[in-house]
C-alpha cells in the first residue's frame, strides 16, 4: 500500500489557494449581477476579473485580488454630478456645449450642462453581501 507522503501544509495550501479562486469567481459573478439591470453595452460588466492570485510563502497564506479595471467605474460606483462627491452639475471647461452621442435617443446631442448619473454602487453592494459570498462558496 502507497503512503501518500504529501505534507499537510501543502494540501491545506492547496486546499485555500482554490477556496479563494472560488471566492473570487463567486464575487466577480455576483458584482456583475448588481450590473445587469444597468447594462449597456457590457464592457463595465467584463473589465471584472482577478488580477492575480497572491501566495505568502511565509506564511503560507493566500489571497485573490478581484478589479474593475474600466476606466469609468469610480464615475459608475460613485456617481457624477449633482449626484457624485462634488453635488454639482457638469459644465464643458472649454467649449460652450458638452457634445455626446446619447444612445438613449439615438443622436448626437449637445447641452450646456449635465445632472449627471446616479451611483450605481455595484461594488460596495457586493462587498456588503460578502457573508453571503463566502456562505455560497463553503457551501
Amino acid at each position: 500500500m502507497a503512503v501518500d507522503v504529501t505534507p499537510l501544509s501543502l494540501l491545506v495550501h492547496d486546499k485555500a489557494q482554490e477556496m479563494a479562486n472560488a471566492l473570487g469567481e463567486e464575487f466577480i459573478r455576483r458584482a456583475r449581477e448588481e450590473l445587469e439591470p444597468h447594462r449597456d453595452t457590457g464592457t463595465l460588466q467584463d473589465s471584472i476579473h482577478v488580477q492575480r492570485f497572491y501566495t505568502n510563502l511565509i506564511g503560507g497564506g493566500v489571497s485573490v485580488k478581484v478589479i474593475c479595471d474600466a476606466f469609468y467605474a469610480w464615475w459608475q460606483e460613485e456617481g457624477t454630478g449633482i449626484y457624485g462627491p462634488i453635488g454639482e452639475r457638469i459644465y464643458p471647461r472649454t467649449a460652450k456645449a458638452l457634445v455626446f452621442y446619447w444612445r438613449k435617443v439615438g443622436a448626437v446631442v449637445a447641452f450646456r450642462s449635465v445632472a449627471g448619473t446616479p451611483a450605481l454602487h455595484f461594488w460596495q453592494n457586493t462587498i456588503d453581501n460578502w457573508d453571503e459570498i463566502v456562505a455560497a462558496v463553503a457551501g
